[in-house]
This record gives structure tokens, sequence and C-alpha cells, in this order.
């Protein structure tokens, strides 16, 4: 009996042995295996719902982002923002009307005054569902094309899509080309203006709004047979394709060793892990305008960029100095051949005036080793920015107005001796700390989406530099009743030493008393005139000394009316949110919802009567000669831009 204990313990160590010797070399195997780098170009898309059967957590927190609703299929449940309803929308003389078919299915049908048919088409997806959504419709040889109209969601009706980007009206652009009457434009003039925005999704829209796209476009037969992995940006957008992934892991031992050896598996990409430069391109790949050397290689085969890798390997950011090269014959025949094509989207100085430039506005900053996910998260924090949470104060959510003295943490977790209170209001010279870090360092000096953006491109404040270049300064941005030579001045009392010596700046006339803003809400060209606007809304915005708040208010109200008469509609819908805003009027309220920024000249007129009535004739800032005059020169200068 004590033999056979004896000969069955010895059975059981040398199992046991032989076990622990094929587990050690299992386990040599699989961290050989997860040291072993992947070309994740072999690897395929799978889709968020393969990644949510071990990623819960992370599939909730980003099914609560925009990121997920950014391009949806129309027939999918909540999708579609607007009614649908039988609205009709009148613009340049034509007439939309937005329903839907026998089967619920919504569509778009336009008509001129004659009942003529101009333009149909039958919604199969969605774009945006934060502030306005566009409708793609069916198209033919595989082709899908944006809408000539969008839903705003914030205001709660139908907008052209003129009015969503930064072009001026088309009556404008037709009175001032033909001299024909812009009541009375005839139907080929009608058709061009309110078409003017119907774009090709399939080689636009689809490269930034999906997961995965593929134009599929096959040269000399105009047809596409265009895919996306999923549509939205999703998952594998960030994280590069994930069927490597998703078939190693369904082995457990795999699972364990990887979690015991920190999780670093080569099959996936985690941008966490990234260098800062690597995981800037992740972001930059959409948050970056860029363009590419051969242009037909992504229209036929889709963008090859892969998380992890340069993204230079394809394709490179745009500048103000940057040219189209021999390659782009399609995109010269669009945009034309000028010698700078992309100069009107930076300001003089290089800095970035429109969205989708903050992978730019990064590379130009001092913070080295800072990239997106420093401040920003794709799975925490206020949908609203994805700013991650801690990091407070009016960056995180501007339209939340947090408090004030809330801590900056987005700075100062780097720059810690400006983390308390004190020091932060020492160091920024306002005495009751009003001022943010990214108010002075990264101020509103970006146009999109009918709203002003934060600038990407960190830098100290400096007015005399930005009168230099044309571009708005944060001191007058806020300051919104001084001049800019008020603001240059204070500069060099309150940090001398970080101020260089005085010159003469031509475009700064210190005899002259307009605020800074009112020159650029007047004045300015349509991009300026927009921030214009969008900063005399803020509730921050301050009065000189010599104004009372109240004078400070009716004076910026009496402003805003003036430029809801701008001949861009993007600029009066930012004019009119902001005297909404200073009104404290409701968005229902009749008086104010009479007005329609892309409505006909005459109601327009009307509505703005109406709301000064309302208001009591608040006074206009300006005296008519000035305003005639900053009025004029604005004309001189054009812009019209999709985006």
């Amino acid at each position: 009996m004590r033999r056979q204990t004896l000969r069955w313990l010895a059975i059981g160590i040398a199992s046991f042995g032989l076990v622990a010797l094929c587990t050690h070399a299992a386990l040599g195997r699989y961290r050989d295996d997860l040291g072993a780098r992947r070309d994740l170009h072999r690897s395929a898309f799978v889709g968020s719902r393969a990644c949510a059967r071990c990623h819960g957590d992370h599939t909730r927190s980003w099914r609560a982002t925009f990121h997920r609703t950014m391009t949806q299929d129309a027939a999918a449940r909540d999708a579609v923002a607007a009614p649908f309803a039988g609205e009709r929308y009148r613009y340049a003389g034509l007439v939309a009307t937005m329903r839907r078919d026998e089967a619920g299915a919504p569509e778009i049908e336009v008509r001129d005054g004659a009942q003529r048919l101009v333009w149909r088409g039958d919604v199969v997806r969605t774009v945006g569902s934060r502030r306005f959504q566009q409708y793609v419709v069916r198209g033919p040889r595989g082709s899908s094309w944006r809408a000539p109209l969008a839903w705003s969601i914030e205001d709660r009706r139908w907008m052209h899509m003129n009015g969503a980007f930064l072009t001026p009206d088309p009556t404008v652009v037709q009175e001032r080309s033909t001299g024909r009457d812009e009541a009375h434009p005839d139907h080929e003039t009608a058709r061009e203006a309110f078409l003017r925005h119907v774009t090709r999704w399939n080689d636009n829209c689809v490269f930034c709004h999906n997961t995965g796209p593929n134009p599929g476009y096959a040269q000399g037969t105009d047809r596409f047979d265009t895919e996306v992995a999923e549509l939205g940006i999703a998952c594998e957008a960030c994280h590069g394709p994930g069927e490597l992934h998703v078939r190693a892991n369904t082995d457990p031992l795999r699972r364990y060793v990887l979690r015991a050896d920190g999780g670093r598996d080569p099959t996936i990409v985690n941008p966490a892990r990234l260098s800062p430069e690597r995981a800037a391109d992740v972001c930059g790949r959409c948050h970056g305008q860029r363009i590419a050397d051969r242009v037909e290689r992504f229209l036929a085969r889709g963008d090859p960029f892969v998380p992890g890798e340069p993204l230079e390997l394809y394709s490179s950011p745009l500048w103000q100095d940057t040219t189209l090269g021999s390659h782009r014959d399609e995109i010269e025949d669009e945009i034309g051949t000028e010698p700078l094509p992309f100069a009107e989207r930076f300001w003089s100085d290089g800095t970035a005036r429109l969205t989708a430039y903050e992978l730019q506005g990064l590379l130009q900053s001092p913070c080295r080793g800072l990239t997106c996910t420093t401040c920003h998260s794709m799975h925490d924090g206020d949908p609203r920015g994805q700013v991650r949470p801690g990091m407070a104060g009016r960056a995180a959510s501007d339209e939340r107005g947090d408090s004030p003295g809330a801590r900056d943490a987005l700075c100062t977790g780097c720059h810690e001796a400006f983390a308390s209170p004190a020091a932060a209001a020492g160091h920024a010279s306002h005495r009751d700390a009003s001022a943010r870090c990214v108010d002075c360092h990264m101020p509103r000096v970006v146009y999109g989406l009918v709203d002003a953006h934060r600038s990407h491109r960190i830098e100290s404040p400096d007015p005399a530099r930005d009168a230099r270049h044309g571009r708005p300064d944060a001191c007058t941005s806020c300051h919104t009743s001084e001049t800019r030579a008020w603001a240059i001045a204070a500069r060099r009392r309150l940090w001398p030493r970080e101020t260089s010596p005085a010159e003469p700046l031509r475009n700064v006339d210190s005899q002259d008393a307009t605020p800074e803003v009112l020159r650029a809400l007047l004045g300015g060209d349509p991009i300026e005139r927009a921030l214009a606007a969008r900063a005399l809304g803020e509730p921050s915005s301050a009065h000189a000394a010599s104004t009372s708040p109240a004078d400070h208010r009716a004076r910026s109200l009496g402003a805003l009316l003036d430029a809801m008469e701008d001949e861009y509609p993007a600029v009066r819908r930012i004019a009119w949110r902001s005297a909404r805003r200073i009104a404290r009027g409701s968005i229902d309220a009749p008086v104010w919802r009479a007005f329609d920024p892309t409505g006909d000249a005459t109601s327009r007129q009307r509505a703005i009567a109406g709301i000064r009535a309302h208001l009591d004739s608040p006074t206009s800032p300006i005296d008519r000669p000035t305003l005639a005059r900053l009025r004029a020169e604005q004309r001189a200068v054009r812009i019209a831009i999709g985006e």
C-alpha cells in the first residue's frame, strides 16, 4: 500500500512537472507571440459588435459619443432628426418639400414657381447628430449625394446648406455677376444657386465620417462601388482592423498571458500606448485636413493608413503654402490652379482659421510631448468636446458655463506652478481670476460648423503680433468694448518682460475709438465677422471701465442686429444666436423665431424690425457714416469655403 502510494505520488509529481514544463513552454510561445510585430494591413475589419463581446464598458462609453452617430443608415431607429412631415422651405426662389413615402422613408423634392421639378432625392443616410444633420440621397452609378438642405438640431428647423457653410447668399453673387433682379432669378440661375452644395458623398464625406472607407471608384467608368467597414467613427477607426485580434484572443490562455504581461497586444492598436506623434496621427487623419500625391489610389482602394504608423506615409497636412501637384488633376479641375489654393483657410501667420486643422495647430505648438489624448478621451467626459474628466474649466464645456474659478487642469497638469487660483490669477494678471488658460492661450480664432472654436495652436497672447497678421487677438475677443491699441498697451504694461519693443503698426489707428470686435464684425472678412459675432454673445464679454454693463449690453445688441443683415447666412445665424443669448430670449419666442438666417431679405428685415421694437430699439454703437465705410471695406473681401 505504501509502495503504491509512493508510486502514485511519483507519477503525480512527474505529471505536474510535465504540465509545468509544457505550460512554461506554452507561456514562452505566447510571450514570443505577444512580442512579435503584426502587419495590420493584413487584418480585416470585424465591426464594433465583435469588440463589444469583450469590451462592454468601452463600447457603452463610445456609443454615447457623437462619433458613433456621425453617419447612420436613414432606416435605423432614431437616426433621422428632422420630422420629414411635409415641411416646405423656400430659398433662392425655389421651394423644397420634405416628406416620407408610403413606406415611411424620407425624401426631398425641390420645385420652382411653375411647379417644375428641379431636384429630388431618396434619403439613404444621415451625417451629423449634434449641431445640424445633413442628408445623403441615392444617385446613379453607385453614387450618393449630399442634399441641399440640412436640419438644424440646435434651432429645430430646416436650413439651406449655404447657411451651414461659409458662403455668401447666391443672390448676391448673381446680382454682381449678371445684374439681374435678385427677387426674380430665372430657372437655371435659381437651380444653380439652390444646388450649389450638392456634393458627391463617395469621394468626399466618406473618408472622415466612416470606418474603413473605400470609395471603390473605377476610373473611366464614372462608377462607384463604395464600401465602409462601419458607418460612423467606430472602434477600428482608432484601434485598427480587429480580425487578427479577435481570432488570436479566442484562446483563453493567451488572454491570461496578455493580462499578466500588461496588456500589450500587437494584434490591435491602443492609441494611449503610442508615441505622441503617432497618437496625434490617429486623430489627425480626420482632424487635420491633408492631401495625397496619388489621389486616384485613395479613390480606387481607400485610405491605406492604419493607426500606429506615420500618417505622412500616405498624405501630408495642408498648409497655407500648399500647392496642387501634377497628380491632382481632378482637384485642379474643381478648384482651379491658383498659386496658393488653400491660403484663405489660414491667417497670414499660418495659424488655421477653420476647424478640421487641429493637427496643424498641434504641430505648430511649443508644448512637446503633448498629444490629442492628453486633453481628450474617446471614452470619458462630456460628449461635447470629450475633454478628460477632472480637467474642468470652460474648456470642458463652454456651453454649461462652468465656474470661472474651476481648476485649469488641462494646462496645470504640466504647468504645476500655476495650479493654485492665486498663482493662476497672478500669472494672468486678472484679479478676479475670470480668465482661463485656454481663453488666452487657445482663443476662439477658428470658424467651423456655424460657430467659433478654439485654436489648437497653443501660444502666448500678443495683440501686436495678431494685428500684423490681421487675425483676432485673445484680449479684445474677451474685452469686446476695447480697441486693439488698448490691448497692445495693456500687454506692454502687464507683461513688460515678454513684450517686444514697440513698433509702428499700419492697421492699428490709435485715433480711432471703434472697438476691435465691432470693427471686425462690420468691416472684417466673413470669418472675422463670424468670430466677432460669437465673441459679443459670450457671457464673459467684458466692458470698458467707462461703460456700464447696461450700456455695453445695449451696444452689443445693436451691433449684432446690424450684423443680422450680413450677406453671409452663417454670420447672420451666429449674430442672431448671440443677440438672443444677450437678451435672454427663448428660441421658441415668436419674436426671435421669426428671423430665419437663410430666409428671404424682406422677411429677415421685418423680423429684425420686430426684434428692435421688442428690445426697445437698442442703439447701434456705430454711427452711420462709419458703418457705411466698414461695410464698403468688407465688400472687397470674398470668401466661399464649404467647411
